[in-house]
Order: C-alpha cells, then structure tokens, then sequence
C-alpha cells in the first residue's frame, strides 16, 4: 500500500515539475506579417504605418514619411522632398521639384511600392519606387503617365496591376476666340493607363488606355485613320463643329498619342495621331469645348 502511494507521488511530482518547466518558459511574441490593401494609401506627414511589410522581410514594419515644402524657411535642399524612416532609422531622402507627395500600394504582403508625385511646371509627375537594397529606388524609370500628362489618381485593382487615372493638363487647349467670336474653353481629356507589377519593376500593361466621359467638339475639319499606329487617312471626315466622344488613348514607343474618337451615341469614327499637342502643323488645335459647355 506503501508503494502504491509513492508511485502515484513520484507521477505527481514529475507532472508538477514539466508544468512548471513549461509555465517559466519566455514566450517570444509572433511578429506580425504585412497587410496587403486593395487601394493606394496616401502617406501622410509624420504618421507612422505599422502594417505593411516594406523591406520583404515577412514582418509587418514602421514606415514614417516627414514632409518638407519647398517654401520651408529651413529647406536646404532647392525642392520639396520627404525624409523616409522604417522602423525608427532614417533611410533616404526623396525629393520632390516644387511639391511632393506620397501614396503607398501593397499588392501582396511581401511586396510595397511607393507612388510619389512630384510638382513639375504647373503640373505633376508621378514615379513608382520598390524597396531595394536598404532602401526605396525606382521601379521604373518612364514616370506613371509616360511623360505626357500631368496630374496621376492612383488606384490599386489587384495584386498584379494598378490603375493610374490621368488628367491631362498638357492637352488642355484654351483659344481667346473661334471663328464665329466665340470663348472657347480647355478641352482637358482624362484616360486610365493600367501598369503591373513585375517582382520589383512596374510596368505599362497596355499601350492602351481608356477614356470616360470626354465630350469635346471639332475645332476644324480633318480626316481620321483607321488605326493607332498608321496615318492611312481611312477614317471618317470630321467636319468642324461635329460632337464627339474620345473613348481611347494609345501610346507608342517613342510616346506618339492617338486618340480613338466616336459619334456622341459610340459609332467608332476613327483615330487622330499626334505627337504635337494634338495641333495641327499649324498650331490649330483639333478639339475644343464651348464656354457654355
């Protein structure tokens, strides 16, 4: 009876103890991973971000943006720019021309880029930035917008490519009068250009964009040709004065645009190509919109 007892003991104490070896243990806390997100995230100044994973090291880490204006009193630098830290370090400085800012896009949890619009003659030029090597460089060197437009609306569309929706403030043509005296004001033209991600590279995932709600009217007469990329003078004869809808852009290699146009209710009529603000050698632009328009 004795030994039965001090069986049952030994058993006791041998559980006591692994319980207690277990219960003194350091528990070592799970670093959280990176989040991927859906839509482009505007970085704001002095605001630390704790969920993406910047460097690709499976762990979730602190991004902070400090914003410097051009107009600062204290800036040195000629430009805009922000100073980057992750996780408590400076790591670079971007610079910005005569503004700056910042978007963030996460299109798996290993993987971060950065938009950063830059203020350029009036306008905006927008770059695409991974993590590479310590710290963010260019992904590609062609801006988002392939130097022709001006102003960039990043939207992420999932976790292969991004939307960039563009306003052209380049192609934003203002004549002091028309032929019958008339104001006319800018036609300005938006389109979306999508680009994907390629490892650490983005690229332009069409030469095609597409246009909404682009409403102008002809400021001269001219033909069209049947396709984007050859001047067969094919297409439908625009009269001046005739309303038209401009549903598509291309953009060739050497940055040569074309503009897809149609009748208001969609009839494809052709295609106008220009690589000179969509002027005639003359300087006549093609489109314009009334001021009462």
């Amino acid at each position: 009876m004795v030994k039965k007892h001090t069986g049952i003991l030994s058993v006791l104490l041998v559980l006591i103890t692994v319980f207690t070896c277990f219960t003194a243990m350091p528990i070592t806390a799970q670093a959280k991973s990176g989040t991927a997100t859906t839509k482009a995230i505007h970085l704001k100044d002095k605001k630390t971000y704790k969920k993406y994973d910047v460097n690709g090291d499976g762990k979730a880490d602190r991004l902070k943006l400090r914003y410097v204006a051009y107009s600062n009193p204290k800036n040195t630098r000629g430009n805009s720019y922000v100073d980057v830290y992750i996780n408590g370090k400076k790591k670079q400085v971007i610079e910005g021309a005569r503004g700056i800012d910042v978007y963030l896009i996460a299109p798996t949890k290993k993987k971060v880029f950065l938009i950063v619009k830059e203020g350029y003659f009036g306008g905006w030029r927008s770059y695409a930035y991974s993590y590479r090597k310590g710290k963010f460089r260019l992904a590609r060197k062609q801006c988002i917008g392939e130097e022709i437009f001006d102003d960039v609306n990043v939207k992420t569309v999932n976790k292969s490519g991004f939307t960039a929706k563009i306003t052209s403030g380049k192609h934003a043509w203002s004549l002091t009068a028309g032929e019958d005296g008339e104001h006319y004001s800018a036609a300005s033209l938006s389109f979306a250009l999508e680009y994907k991600f390629s490892g650490k590279k983005v690229k332009l995932a069409s030469r095609y964009g597409t246009a909404k709600n682009n409403k102008v009217w002809a400021n001269k007469s001219f033909s069209t040709h049947s396709s984007p990329t050859e001047m067969d003078y094919s297409g439908a004869y625009i009269t001046s004065g005739d309303e038209l809808n401009v549903s598509k852009i291309y953009i060739a290699k050497n940055r040569t645009i074309s503009l897809c146009v149609e009748t208001p209710d969609g009839q494809f009529l052709g295609w106008v190509i220009d690589d000179q603000n969509f002027c005639d050698p003359g300087g006549t632009p093609y489109f314009y919109l009334p001021s009462n328009y």
